[in-house]
């Protein structure tokens, strides 16, 4: 970290501090593409600046454990609002890395097992 005209900024080498976890990425994502009988490629944004962007709509709705944190519970919960769930990427704070659909996704599931869970548990207490 430095400052450059009193503004901070940070220097993070993504691409060489986690060359693993982009090989591992790109070959998950290899594998799911051929899953679906496609092809994968690198955002061209990867290939030419070697650290993370994102098309995907995160943030906005972070996931927290408290409301003065953030806008739903950890079980994706809109805070103040009962039965109201948010499950993609607008939960997750900020770009996370390569490509966000498995972290996007995983949180999701999580979110909708909660809401199944959440359902099962208030079908019981009602009978």
């Amino acid at each position: 970290m430095h400052l450059d005209d009193g503004q901070l900024d940070v220097s993070w080498d993504f691409a060489g501090e986690n060359a693993e976890l982009v090989r591992r990425m790109t070959d998950a994502m290899r594998d799911l593409a051929a899953q679906y009988g496609a092809s994968f490629a690198p955002l061209i944004t990867w290939q030419l600046f070697k650290r993370p962007f994102t098309v995907h709509s995160l943030g906005g709705a972070h996931l927290a454990e408290a409301p003065e944190r953030g806008v739903v519970s950890t079980e994706g919960e809109v805070f103040h609002y009962p039965g109201l769930h948010v499950a993609d990427g607008s939960v997750i704070p900020t770009a996370i890395g390569f490509h966000p659909v498995m972290t996007i996704s995983a949180v999701a599931e999580r979110i909708a097992e909660a809401v199944v869970h959440g359902f099962s548990s208030h079908s019981r207490s009602a009978s």
